[in-house]
Order: structure tokens, then sequence, then C-alpha cells
């Protein structure tokens, strides 16, 4: 048998039919992170990476760079057995956004 994991994340409903709530918990540990319907293709939901900085519970405790590292990873592999696209990266301005996805060929 395989072993347990001491983890979970679940997805809650948000504020409007666009928005929700990316819930990752481990013991003594809960992150909150909002996540919107995306605006392209390749991915059913966006998030920032920002909102990686900081454990919502405890909370205000900053999540050192290796577990967020951990986390995402997790996440990936949970997205893939759930068939959800889920792309958590850093901020960017709409102009700066259009620029990039014009470059790799993406209108």
């Amino acid at each position: 048998m395989g072993e347990k994991q001491n983890f979970s994340f679940h997805i809650e409903a948000g504020e409007d039919y666009k928005s929700r709530r990316l819930i990752y918990e481990e013991p003594g540990y809960k992150l909150i992170i909002y996540i919107e319907m995306s605006g392209v293709g390749q991915f059913d939901w966006v998030a920032c990476d920002t909102e990686l900085l900081k454990w919502t519970l405890p909370e205000g405790v900053l999540i050192p760079e290796e577990k967020k590292l951990e986390i995402l990873s997790r996440l990936n592999d949970w997205c893939k057995k759930k068939k959800i696209r889920i792309e958590i990266g850093p901020p960017l301005e709409m102009k700066k956004y259009s620029l990039l996805m014009r470059r790799k060929g993406i209108k």
C-alpha cells in the first residue's frame, strides 16, 4: 500500500462564478489561494504566485521558498489526477502579457 498523504487540496466557491478558492492544508498549516477563471485556452484557472508568500493559518507566517516549490509540485500532481489546468505565476500587466503571448505565437 502507498504512503498516506499528510496534505490535501480542494476547491471552494468564490465570490462570483469566475473565482474560486484553492485550499491547501497540511498539519498545522492552511493556505488559501485565490484563483480566477482563465481567459486563455491553455489553462482552466490562473493565480498569482504572490499568493504563496505567507500561510493563511498560522496567519502571516512566511512560506520558505523550498516549501513553496513543494506545494507547487504537489499541486501539479493533484491537477493531473483531477484533470484541472491551473497556472500559478507572477502577476503581469495586460500589455506585457499580450506581448508575451504574441512572442509565443498565441493570439
